[in-house]
């Protein structure tokens, strides 16, 4: 085929994706302005977009890194916190090369009809829970399972005799549970579509650490895809990562974020969500925080906090990754990528 139409077709997609990308007058419902995104440069086998991430979680001092399909992938992979911290002190371009782990899921992949793989992972010391999606007979399903640590032999061990069967509050396809964290004790399970417009049940599961359900908390509507939250603090305070890609808008059927705006359809959102844990369940604390996640939409999927004190610092490159220029802490939330379009792992700073 000759080149030249090659080329034209190549710049007219990338045109359409750019302006997919671009804002809409009275569409977003964003206040403040994209905060910086510093992307680290990942090397190795954790390269490979054929890993397809799905989420992310600290195991303590480790950033664990969740293929959807560990099986495929080999394992897991994790990164060492200081590794980050000493990129984002010293130079973000320089190498990391996560290390990787095996996986044993017991064989949950072959035993849960319509296995369609991992998408989220939280740990509580030892103890590690997930999340598997699944179709069967074009009906979504989720499922809650839990494992351990197995230090001995660096590995993850999932229970299959755990598992814990979710059922979607709305039938949406390729839309499951797709987080979760531990928080007082409890394990709370996050569904991916909560938009005004296609889930009339906008509610987070809570489960005992023996996967017992014990409650539903309210959590407010939330338009687009809730991909991963991170660790919840002291003061229950934890972030949504909620991404939404254009091609998706018939799926979502997007409503309006706010009186005089419209319904966005057309502009790729990328941001960060402040939630909280209230009396009355779980509530959005703050103004949303869309970060700039580059020319070309990318699908993120993971999401964890990523904070160092000022004197485990030195001069940070950007001082926007800073609160307080070159020499304050380090305090901001990390995300991921699944395949699309690569993969990428980046740090955002929290204003």
């Amino acid at each position: 085929m000759n080149a030249r139409p090659l080329r034209v077709m190549r710049t007219l997609w990338l045109g359409l994706m750019l302006l997919a990308g671009m804002p809409q007058p009275g569409a977003a419902a964003d206040a403040v302005a994209p905060l910086p995104l510093v992307e680290f440069h990942l090397d190795g086998l954790a390269a490979a977009a054929s890993m397809e991430f799905s989420g992310l979680a600290w195991w303590e001092d480790r950033l664990v890194m969740l293929p959807q399909y560990p099986a495929r992938a080999g394992g897991l992979f994790f990164v060492k916190k200081d590794a980050l911290v000493e990129r984002l002190r010293d130079n973000p371009a320089a190498p990391i090369i996560p290390v990787r782990w095996e996986f044993s899921d017991g064989g949950l992949a072959k035993s849960i009809p319509g296995y369609e793989g991992y998408e989220a992972i939280a740990f509580d010391g030892d103890t590690v829970y997930a999340c598997i999606e699944a179709r069967q007979n074009k009906r979504m399903h989720g499922w809650l399972v839990k494992g351990r640590v197995d230090r001995a032999r660096n590995r993850i061990v999932m229970d299959p005799a755990s598992k814990v069967h979710l059922d979607p509050p709305a039938q949406l396809p390729n839309m499951a549970f797709e987080a979760l964290l531990v928080h007082q004790g409890k394990v709370v399970v996050f569904f991916e579509a909560n938009g005004r417009n296609v889930n009339p049940r906008t509610q987070v599961l809570v489960f005992s650490k023996d996967l017992v359900l014990q409650e539903r908390l309210g959590f407010p509507a939330l338009e687009y895809r809730l991909t991963d939250v991170t660790g919840a603090d002291g003061s229950g305070a934890f972030y949504g990562l909620n991404f939404f890609w254009t091609g998706e808008a018939e799926l979502l059927q997007p409503a309006a974020e706010g009186p005089g705006l419209k319904p966005n359809v057309s502009a790729t959102v990328e941001r960060l969500v402040p939630l909280h844990f209230s009396a009355d369940g779980i509530e959005i604390s703050g103004p949303l925080l869309p970060f700039a996640g580059g020319m070309l939409p990318s699908n993120w999927e993971g999401a964890a906090m990523l904070e160092a004190p000022a004197e485990a610092q030195g001069q940070v490159v950007d001082p926007q990754i800073s609160q307080h220029g070159g020499g304050g802490p380090i305090r901001g939330v990390l995300v991921i990528t699944d395949k699309y379009p690569a993969t990428r792992l980046g740090f955002v700073a929290l204003p």
